[in-house]
């Protein structure tokens, strides 16, 4: 089962092997269109097609904030979803769901109605589709020195999701969450995830596909939140390949 680890740098990924072993005939990501979920899902179909394992249903959602000016993100994630069944038409991967969510006070309570919204949805999908596995994009941040190292700034790394701080994702804090079963990524951060789009040649295909601003506002891409800051100094390029 060796084929199915990643191996990068220093580091054993070793979800994509667990999750065959496991048996498991239905799973669901939380799709966000980023390079993060798009690597992983494209490795969850990647792996299973190895295996020729076809029988597994995988299912996405996309939570949306109706609140933002910018619009639906939907036809993007489509467009990369499209391109996945095109890579591997025999997998089962079925229609995107929208989860909607109002958030009109961006600076209160976002993460809480974001996760209530991501709660709601995977209690309808086990019920309503019998899924027991949910799985993200969630992937290590830098250390302060590696975001120095990459001349972003410290008011926009600041802003950054604590759930990434590799402090708690290396040290198993988060373990009430089960972050190793629920985040394939978990113990790599941009810079191996790029190694891997590149590897995997991905690099001009996918990526160029993928949307990680989460401005609220136009312009799109806003070039000033974290997640652009984040993939220009990485990748090189925003959004769109914009420069």
């Amino acid at each position: 089962m060796n084929d199915y680890i990643i191996e990068i740098d220093d580091i054993k990924i070793t979800w994509y092997k667990d999750f065959i072993e496991s048996g498991c005939k239905k799973i669901a990501l939380r799709f966000s269109g980023g390079v993060d979920s798009s690597l992983v899902l494209w490795f969850l179909c990647y792996f299973l097609d190895k295996a020729q394992i076809y029988d597994v249903e995988i299912y996405t959602y996309y939570l949306r904030d109706c609140s933002k000016r910018i619009g639906s993100k939907s036809p993007a994630l489509r467009k990369i979803l499209n391109y996945f069944r095109s890579q591997f038409p025999k997998i089962d991967l079925k229609p995107m769901d929208v989860v909607t969510y109002w958030n009109w006070n961006p600076w209160i309570g976002k993460q809480t109605k974001l996760e209530q919204a991501a709660i709601t949805k995977e209690n309808w999908m086990r019920e309503t589709y019998d899924v027991d596995w949910f799985i993200n994009g969630l992937n290590l941040g830098y250390t302060e020195e590696e975001f120095i190292s990459l001349n972003i700034p410290k008011e926009v790394y600041d802003t950054r999701d604590e759930l990434r701080d590799p402090s708690r994702m290396l040290t198993g804090i988060d373990t009430h969450d089960n972050v190793r079963k629920r985040s394939p990524l978990y113990q790599v951060n941009k810079t191996l995830v790029k190694k891997l789009y590149e590897r995997y040649d991905l690099i001009d295909v996918l990526y160029p596909m993928t949307i990680s601003c989460m401005s609220n506002y136009h312009p799109f891409p806003c070039k000033k939140c974290f997640w652009c800051v984040e993939k220009y100094a990485v990748f090189g390029s925003y959004d769109g390949l914009l420069q």
